[in-house]
């Protein structure tokens, strides 16, 4: 097996001993989750098995289930508090009942209480707070019916709790305050819809990785179920180019066709903020070939791979996310913030995404 260590190499000549530490773990990982061929892996706290989790990882998420998610020893977090007040952000994220007890455990004991809000989306007969429940069966091509009434609940049942609405998946990791970050450079009372950019099937549009998440505020919101999902004017495409239903697409086509605008992500050298992969495989370079030609802007890899200021990272394992919300949150570089004016707003570009380039594949009719 050969894995291209370019990204840590220079991470290691560049920020030392911490960055050493984290691209070890992060091989180590690609290298057991590669020789148990994709299933939950064994590391060194534990593990996950299919049923749940090993003892001391439960140990664990039970301690972080019963600490307050935004607080941490030796850490000023007013700026962030004050973004939590400011930009109120509704999550919701799609999980099933197989996956109630590893991945959305996992997820609710890490970045999802840091959300103002947070609901799962499943088929269940078990009601609670956090859950909306939906008729559909969990298959993938229902996926798109899932958030569409999840986010018709949110219209209807939350409006005025929330300035913008996140989607992710159970197998999404976010960073929270840096999500806050971005949008605080946006109003929540115009339309707008941003994540990670593909620029694929809807010409001038685009749409947004479902898996990455994607965010929408609350005025793109009620533009969409207004004039789309409350009357079903949003029909299903279906063409030969898409062989299977895309909730993502699916979603940023009808956004499209109401006239709400793709927002720009990427910080002020171009580096991305949301991620439809694993960090390590943007570091260490081994991303699939369709990224190159779906993304609308080309993906970077290596040590400039990804913003600082990162948001989402798709396709994680509840033990890679113990690990980065753990390295994120419970670690620290003594003397090294980014407190004041070293990280205001210019570190981001924000705008509307102008002058696309023409996608590789075109649907002429999207409804």
């Amino acid at each position: 097996m050969l894995i291209k260590l370019h990204g840590c190499r220079m991470s290691l000549r560049s920020t030392g001993t911490l960055a050493g530490l984290i691209c070890a773990l992060l091989v180590l990982l690609y290298s057991l989750d590669t020789a148990t061929s994709g299933q939950y892996i064994r590391i060194a706290f534990g593990g996950v098995k299919e049923t749940g989790f090993s003892r001391p990882v439960e140990e664990y998420i039970s301690y972080l289930l019963k600490t307050d998610p935004r607080t941490a020893e030796f850490v000023d977090t007013s700026e962030a508090d004050a973004l939590f007040n400011k930009v109120r952000i509704l999550c919701l994220i799609l999980t099933t009942e197989t996956n109630l007890h590893t991945r959305a455990r996992a997820v609710n004991a890490t970045w999802a209480r840091r959300c103002n809000s947070h609901y799962f989306v499943l088929q269940t007969r078990d009601e609670k707070d956090d859950v909306i429940m939906t008729p559909y069966k969990e298959t993938r091509n229902n996926l798109i019916y899932k958030v569409r009434h999840a986010m018709i609940h949110a219209y209807t049942n939350l409006m005025g709790t929330f300035d913008w609405v996140l989607k992710a998946d159970d197998d999404t990791y976010v960073i929270m305050e840096n999500l806050r970050f971005l949008l605080s450079n946006y109003e929540k009372d115009k339309p707008g819809y941003l994540g990670y950019h593909f620029n694929m099937y809807v010409e001038n549009h685009g749409y947004m990785s479902g898996g990455a998440g994607y965010v929408m505020s609350v005025a793109a919101l009620r533009q969409m179920v207004d004039y789309n999902l409350k009357n079903d004017a949003c029909a299903l495409t279906k063409t030969y180019l898409i062989p299977e239903v895309s909730e993502d697409f699916e979603i940023g086509k009808c956004l499209k066709i109401v006239g709400v605008p793709v927002l720009t992500t990427m910080d002020f050298l171009g580096r991305e903020t949301f991620h439809p992969y694993p960090f390590e495989q943007y570091l260490l370079d081994f991303l699939p070939e369709y990224l190159y030609d779906w993304s609308n802007t080309r993906p970077q890899t290596g040590y400039n791979c990804c913003s600082p200021f990162s948001i989402s990272f798709h396709y994680m394992k509840p033990e890679s996310m113990l690990m980065m919300d753990h390295l994120l949150y419970r670690i620290h570089v003594h003397g090294r913030n980014t407190a004041g004016n070293q990280a205001d707003k210019s570190i981001f570009r924000p705008g509307r995404v102008e002058n696309m380039r023409k996608p590789k594949d075109v649907i002429d009719r999207l409804v």
